[in-house]
């Protein structure tokens, strides 16, 4: 705002009625030149000048969502650490677990494995888990670590 007879513009405050006016020492504070859309493109909705624009800013603003996701992501875990991840468990058969187990193995073979760490990813209870553990372990398929 530009001072103008002893009124600060567009503020209707006059220095005469506050002589603390204005606040600040020194020059008064900058003030970003505006510049009006139609100096640069005239971007009336539907035009093609305003149409040419929506792929690129629709792709930043999907970045901006990812990036915000994933932060969101690490805010929550480090507001909750010790929450573990709801397992929905599926009601299977004790052969067909053990068939489930002894794949799972297979495809991630060299890998140290629990029993958690299997009960997660096939979603099968724990007692079952243990017990094909327990027997996959007397059968010489799996040994212990």
């Amino acid at each position: 705002m530009a001072q103008k007879n002893n009124t600060w513009e567009g503020w209707g405050i006059s220095s005469a009625a506050d002589p603390t006016f204005p606040w600040w020492k020194g020059p008064s504070p900058s003030i970003i030149p505006y510049e009006p859309i139609s100096a640069k493109v005239a971007m009336t909705p539907g035009s093609s000048a305003a149409l040419s624009t929506y792929p690129q800013q629709i792709a930043k603003l999907q970045e901006e969502i990812t990036e915000l996701r994933e932060k969101l992501t690490q805010i929550e875990k480090y507001i909750h650490p010790d929450e573990q991840p709801i397992i929905q468990l599926r009601d299977i058969s004790h052969a067909r677990a053990k068939k489930e187990i002894v794949n799972y193995f297979k495809a991630h073979h060299g890998e140290n494995l629990d029993q958690y760490d299997i009960s997660c990813a096939l979603n099968i209870d724990m007692e079952t888990v243990f017990d094909v553990f327990e027997e996959l372990t007397k059968e010489g398929q799996i040994r212990e670590v």
